[in-house]
C-alpha cells in the first residue's frame, strides 16, 4: 500500500495540531484513517481507469473489425463487475471489524448493500454480457474463417507439379 502524498498528509496533522477539547487523540486518529482511506479509494480508481484503457485496447487490438460500440459496451461491464468486486472487498473488511451485538444496525445496511448493489447490479451487468459476449464470439469466429481464406489464396506457387518434374 502506497502511503499519502507528503503534502496531504502534512496538512492533516497541521488539522490534527489545531484541534481543541477532549477526544483530541481519537478525532486526529479518525481524521488520519480516513485521509488513508480516501488515498485509498483515489488509487482504486486510478487503476479502475489503467484496467479499463488497458482492457479496451487489448479487444480493439483484437477485433480491428467489430463494432466498437460492442467492445465499448463490454469493456464497461466488465469494470463494473471489476468495481463492484472492489465495494464488495472493502465492505466486507468493514464487516470483519463489527462487533455484536452493538454493531447489528451496521450489519443490516450491510446485507442491503450485499442485496442491492452485489445481487441487482452484478445480474444486470452479467445479463448484458450474456447478450454481447455471443456476439463477439461469433465475430472471433468470422475472423479466424477469414483468415484461414486468405492464407488458402495466398499459397505460393510451386516450380512444377509433380508430374512435370517427372517428365
Amino acid at each position: 500500500m502506497r502511503f499519502p502524498k507528503k503534502a496531504a498528509t502534512d496538512e492533516v496533522v497541521e488539522k490534527i495540531s489545531k484541534l481543541k477539547g477532549p477526544n483530541k487523540a481519537e478525532r486526529g486518529g479518525l481524521m488520519l484513517l480516513a485521509n488513508a482511506f480516501a488515498n485509498q479509494d483515489t488509487q482504486l480508481q486510478r487503476r479502475s481507469a489503467r484496467i479499463k484503457h488497458n482492457m479496451l485496447v487489448a479487444l480493439n487490438k483484437a477485433f480491428p473489425d467489430v463494432d466498437r460500440q460492442l467492445i465499448g459496451d463490454i469493456v464497461a461491464d466488465l469494470d463494473s463487475l471489476w468495481d463492484t468486486g472492489q465495494k464488495l472487498d472493502k465492505e466486507l473488511k468493514k464487516l470483519f471489524q463489527m462487533r455484536f451485538p452493538e454493531h447489528r444496525s451496521h450489519l443490516g445496511d450491510f446485507l442491503a448493500f450485499i442485496e442491492a448493489v452485489q445481487i441487482d447490479m452484478v445480474q444486470f451487468w452479467i445479463g448484458n454480457l450474456r447478450k454481447r459476449i455471443p456476439r463477439l464470439r461469433k465475430a472471433l469466429d468470422q475472423q479466424e474463417r477469414n483468415e484461414r481464406r486468405r492464407a488458402r489464396t495466398k499459397l505460393p506457387k510451386q516450380a512444377g507439379s509433380p508430374a512435370s518434374m517427372l517428365r
